[in-house]
């Protein structure tokens, strides 16, 4: 990556040129901000002072000849805490919520969206992909009992994601990685409140 950086263009217009040309390249103000942003790293990495961390991950036996890697939290909450210092959002207390959030309509982005939203809310994102058969008219918030322990965290997701209080559900289905289940509906707005 510095290599890559460090080789780019000192003159804007010419890495404006480059970048405009790359598939899925940003339009408009977000593509003047990665020309800014790559004209500081590239100056960086061209006098070697651009440092970069590999992500600690372990591996998963998948049981497959494929190797699957997880992240190792432990290790990867060490190296924000020491190259991101103060960039963390301070954990709640008791933790943060796990909420596995699905998409019900297809829409590209409901997930982003989402996951923008509960990060920012203090809640911990876990993509839990599509629906099959797509078609979920209201948003859901499965909960996996009645305990007012489960109803509280379920309120904090239905605030973060902007739904009403009537998308709430007691599920006895819900996944054993998340402490809640979401599944958007054709009611959850990506750029604004449901």
């Amino acid at each position: 990556v510095e290599a890559v950086l460090g080789a780019l263009p000192v003159a804007a217009d010419q890495r404006r040129s480059i970048l405009a040309a790359l598939p899925r390249a940003p339009t408009g103000p977000g593509l003047a901000a990665v020309v800014d942003t790559t004209g500081g790293l590239r100056a960086e990495a061209a006098q070697g002072r651009l440092a970069s961390t590999l992500l600690p991950v372990n591996d998963i036996d998948a049981g497959g000849e494929s190797t699957s890697y997880g992240l190792d939290e432990g290790a990867s909450a060490a190296m924000v805490r020491s190259r991101l210092a103060g960039a963390a959002l301070a954990v709640p207390v008791g933790g943060r919520t796990r909420v596995l959030v699905q998409n019900g309509v297809g829409t590209p982005g409901l997930g982003d969206a989402a996951r923008s939203r509960l990060v920012a809310a203090g809640l911990r994102y876990v993509g839990g992909g599509n629906v099959e058969g797509f078609g979920v008219a209201e948003s859901l918030v499965l909960l996996p009992d009645g305990s007012s322990a489960s109803r509280a965290r379920g309120a904090a997701v239905v605030k973060a994601l902007g739904l009403t209080a009537a998308a709430l559900r007691v599920s006895d289905t819900a996944p054993t990685i998340a402490d809640l289940v979401v599944v958007l509906g054709r009611d959850f707005g990506p750029g604004g409140n449901a």
